[in-house]
C-alpha cells in the first residue's frame, strides 16, 4: 500500500531533475488529499517513466520539449484512483489508437515498440487498467485506474 499523492510527488521531482525539465514543462497538479493504492512502486515506476518518455518523444515540437502534466486524484464517488499523463503534443491518430499497446508496434525508426506495451502489461499485473483517453483539442492523455 502506498500513498500515490506522496509517491507522485518524489517521482515528478527526480522525473524532473532527471530530464532536466522545468516544472512549466513537466508539471503535477497535486492531489488534495492522501490516495492510498495497492500497486508494486517499482512497476508504477516503471509505468509513469514509459508514459512520460514517450510523451518528451512525442510531443515535442522540435527543440522545445513537449508540456506534461501528471494529475492524480480519486475516481467517481471515491471509489478508486486515477492518474493521469497529459500532454501537449499532436495526439495520436485515430487509425493507430487500436494499435499502440500492441507488441513492437511503433510510429519511430528508433523505438522498440515496447514502451506502452510494457507499461499496460505491468499495469495489468497490478490489477490496474491503463488507457488512451484521446483529448478533444490537442494532445495524449495516459490514464491509470487503479482497483477499488
Amino acid at each position: 500500500s502506498i500513498d500515490l499523492a506522496a509517491w507522485l510527488a518524489e517521482f515528478c521531482a527526480d522525473y524532473r531533475e532527471t530530464h532536466t525539465l522545468s516544472a512549466d514543462r513537466f508539471g503535477l497538479v497535486p492531489a488534495a488529499e492522501i490516495l492510498p493504492v495497492e500497486t508494486d512502486p517499482r512497476h508504477l515506476h516503471q509505468i509513469v517513466s514509459n508514459l512520460c518518455d514517450n510523451a518528451l518523444q512525442h510531443a515535442s515540437k522540435g527543440d522545445e520539449p513537449a508540456r506534461i502534466e501528471i494529475h492524480a486524484r480519486h475516481g467517481s464517488a471515491h471509489a478508486n484512483a486515477l492518474l493521469e499523463v497529459a500532454d501537449d503534443g499532436p495526439g495520436i491518430p485515430l487509425n493507430i489508437t487500436r494499435d499502440i499497446f500492441s507488441p513492437f508496434f511503433t510510429t519511430s525508426v528508433s523505438g522498440t515498440g515496447l514502451g506502452l506495451y510494457i507499461a499496460r502489461e505491468l499495469s495489468e499485473a497490478n490489477g490496474i487498467n491503463l488507457a488512451y483517453i484521446a483529448r478533444e483539442k490537442r494532445g495524449s492523455c495516459f490514464r491509470l485506474t487503479f482497483p477499488v
